[in-house]
């Protein structure tokens, strides 16, 4: 801003007083967002209940909402079945159950997040790569950059004698959230 002008550009940061009332207003998501439809292919080898788990440049990360271990990976352009893996089970390199699946197409890798506060690393063909330690409970993981995931420390909320069975997000609303930075290389020893 230059001169007295009070005009924001394109790149300036949107700042939002969530203290403040607003009016309602309807918004269309196609007025301000691209929207693009993928149909997912349907085969015998290909049939999900299609619960999303995470969308790349190139992949589609989907699983069965029966928590049965598939992970279906579709072609994001055409929606064409790639690949399904299913490392499911009580072994050292295998998962238990999917809490959470998290994409890094850069390094050509996908994150599952299982019970017991550990995050398995597979390649994009299932091949087991390695355990990343946790020594606290997260969930909300995201991939944050080359090196490092982010995502909400439930470690506090659940320290404090919170009643697990009341919903993290409800407590959200009148505490500050804490987001910590997991290293993608952290191994553990299995």
């Amino acid at each position: 801003m230059g001169c007295g002008e009070n005009i924001q550009s394109n790149n300036d940061l949107i700042i939002v007083d969530v203290s403040k009332s607003y009016p309602k207003k309807e918004l269309i998501l196609q007025d301000f967002m691209d929207v693009e439809y993928v149909a997912l292919e349907t085969t015998d080898e290909f049939l999900t209940q299609g619960l999303v788990q995470d969308v790349g440049k190139e992949y589609i990360l989907a699983t069965n909402r029966n928590n049965d271990g598939d992970i279906f990976i579709f072609d994001r352009k055409t929606g064409k079945g790639v690949r399904k893996i299913n490392r499911r089970g009580q072994g050292a390199e295998e998962y238990a159950r999917i809490n959470e699946i998290i994409l890094d197409e850069n390094n050509g890798e996908i994150f599952v997040k299982s019970p017991g506060n550990k995050i398995l690393v597979y390649d994009l063909y299932g091949k087991f790569k390695r355990c990343l330690s946790l020594d606290r409970e997260v969930s909300s993981i995201f991939d944050y950059d080359k090196d490092n995931l982010i995502c909400y420390d439930m470690s506090d909320y659940h320290s404090k004698g919170e009643d697990r069975t009341k919903s993290y997000q409800n407590r959200m609303e009148v505490s500050p959230v804490i987001f910590l930075f997991l290293s993608k290389r952290l191994i553990h020893q299995l």
